[in-house]
């Protein structure tokens, strides 16, 4: 995949996910993640917080959204035993800030907040790694805070330095020069059944913690003051109490 042509490439791969029935991914889902995994494997071998890595991240929690938690950890754990540990302890924590920044608003951060809520609930790494779940819910809470900013510009590079497209070495036409312009789909919300993201996050994480309540230690001891602050406001904002 070629770098300036990432972001295309995953607004495809989650449109896909977005529209087809999880039945007939199914049979697709160990060549398609085996690849993607093999291309952040080489990505991450330049840095941990590459454009490719966030994509990839966002990617996984459109999955989620749609075909569930439980079906990603089984997908990524199929492949590799613990890789949903590795992935979110060694990628995912180093990815915090720019999945707020790159999806803070709009469809695109309803269901990264839907993807990953459902993750750190049905994942069984989140119930039995205590430091997965907390980096979850740090990611949440940070889409969660980036939310009630006013919505950036967006532009074409995506925020990264490296244009989306190069100029052609040689010769070129209209259709390469409508790829250049091309405006960038806008996300379909296939979970109009949720209303508020910043709802299901709370409801779902108060429903872990009655399940789980071990875990409230790690709220209690793992947020930053900031983190506490933003996640008493969502609760208080939905009525919903934890622990």
């Amino acid at each position: 995949m070629w770098q300036s042509s990432e972001i295309h490439a995953f607004t495809l791969l989650n449109t896909i996910y977005l529209h087809c029935p999880t039945a007939s991914l199914a049979p697709f889902l160990s060549t398609l993640f085996t690849l993607l995994l093999q291309r952040m494997t080489e990505s991450v071998k330049e840095s941990r917080t590459t454009r490719y890595v966030r994509l990839f991240l966002h990617s996984n929690c459109v999955f989620a959204s749609k075909h569930g938690g439980a079906l990603l950890h089984q997908t990524l754990e199929a492949l590799t035993p613990s890789l949903v540990n590795m992935i979110v302890k060694n990628i995912w924590s180093q990815n915090i800030a720019a999945l707020a920044t790159h999806y803070g608003q709009g469809v695109e951060n309803k269901l990264t907040l839907i993807g990953g809520t459902v993750l750190l609930s049905e994942s069984p790494a989140a119930a039995q790694d205590g430091e997965v779940w907390t980096i979850l819910v740090k990611s949440m809470i940070a889409l969660l805070s980036a939310s009630s900013i006013a919505a950036p510009t967006l532009h074409l590079h995506d925020g990264d330095d490296e244009p989306m497209f190069h100029e052609p070495t040689s010769g070129g036409d209209g259709v390469y020069s409508k790829l250049v312009f091309a405006n960038l789909p806008a996300m379909t919300d296939i979970r109009p059944d949720i209303p508020s993201a910043g709802a299901f996050f709370v409801q779902g994480l108060a429903a872990f913690l009655k399940s789980n309540p071990g875990h409230m230690t790690f709220i209690q001891t793992k947020l930053d003051a900031n983190e506490v602050k933003g996640l008493q406001t969502a609760c208080q904002q939905h009525g919903v109490a934890l622990g």
